[in-house]
């Protein structure tokens, strides 16, 4: 990390990580709406997007799609190209919300030196029964492609062996901060908003205030 790189926004940027059915995805879309010139991005939804539209005629992508939905990881330089077009694409963003990245040591390569270095990083803290049913559940109401049973057994087993060593990186930095997941969203919600006005804006959350 040796600070945000040129052509990038200079904003702050926020990661949000977790396993498979965290609740990532919930939290940052709400956090999005909460502060107003914040800008969030999924990296897991911004690669099925590419599939969906790229279709099974590309050759490519078609080979990546089926990655996904064995539940493993798409390419590296598929997935930077995607990261660096949503940053350029928002340099008047006030913050950046970045969703289910990095998810391995090499990742952390790749965003400090096309990017830069993170401000905050939050782990929603989960047990792996209440993400793999979260999951399930949702794969019966939706479509996508990687909510089947073998790949969310595949993507809980990547979280563990990859994306835990993430983890540890940033604690090591002094950026992480632990959230327990295994909440209603609502609790889950107002302790995510108190860290970032706390952090960004030195106050406490005005539901908060309220309460008093």
């Amino acid at each position: 990390d040796t600070g945000r790189c040129d052509g990038i926004p200079k904003c702050p940027i926020i990661m949000i990580l977790g396993g498979p059915g965290s609740g990532k995805l919930t939290q940052c879309k709400r956090l999005e709406q909460r502060y107003e010139g914040f800008v969030h991005i999924s990296i897991g939804d911004a690669l099925r997007h590419e599939i969906a539209k790229r279709g099974t005629a590309d050759q490519k992508w078609n080979m990546i799609g089926t990655l996904v939905n064995k539940g493993e990881m798409a390419p590296e330089a598929e997935t930077v190209d995607i990261l660096l077009n949503f940053f350029k694409q928002n340099m008047d963003a006030k913050g950046i919300i970045l969703e289910g990245y990095p998810r391995d040591k090499n990742q952390i390569e790749d965003f400090n030196t096309h990017i830069g270095g993170a401000n905050i990083v939050i782990l929603l803290d989960c047990e792996e029964y209440y993400m793999r049913k979260r999951l399930l559940d949702r794969g019966k109401a939706t479509d996508r492609i990687d909510d089947n049973l073998a790949a969310i057994n595949e993507r809980i087993s990547v979280f563990k062996c990859h994306t835990l060593p993430v983890i540890k990186h940033y604690d090591n930095e002094g950026k992480l901060i632990v959230v327990n997941g295994d909440r209603d969203k609502e609790e889950i919600f107002f302790e995510l908003s108190l860290i970032l006005d706390s952090i960004f804006f030195g106050q406490q959350s005005s539901e908060s205030k309220d309460d008093k």
